[in-house]
């Protein structure tokens, strides 16, 4: 990603199902024609999160103590090479993602 790129983070929060039945007291229990004085109402609520995330860098000089802070920060490891990588599943018996 880079500075100005915008990505989308969403889910779903909520999903909610309702259903009501609606009748006429006394006709929507005759046998067969009682279908006719009943309804039912389906309802399916869901609610969505859209988080858009776009970074900006600010450029500023840095004081030294931000300096100190910074260099104080552990580093990450390295990402093997395509070599290491190589190896690596050929340690497995498979064959590298790149095809060799």
């Amino acid at each position: 990603m880079r500075e100005g790129d915008t990505i989308v983070m969403g889910g779903l929060i909520t999903n909610e199902r309702r259903q009501t039945t609606s009748r006429v007291p006394i006709l929507s229990q005759i046998p067969i024609l009682g279908a006719l004085f009943r309804s039912k109402r389906f309802e399916n609520n869901e609610t969505e999160l859209a988080i858009f995330l776009t970074p900006r860098i600010l450029r500023q000089p840095a004081s030294p103590n931000t300096i100190a802070d910074v260099e104080r920060i552990p580093a990450l490891p390295s990402l093997p090479t395509n070599q290491e990588r190589s190896s690596a599943f050929g340690a497995f018996g498979g064959t590298s993602p790149g095809g060799g």
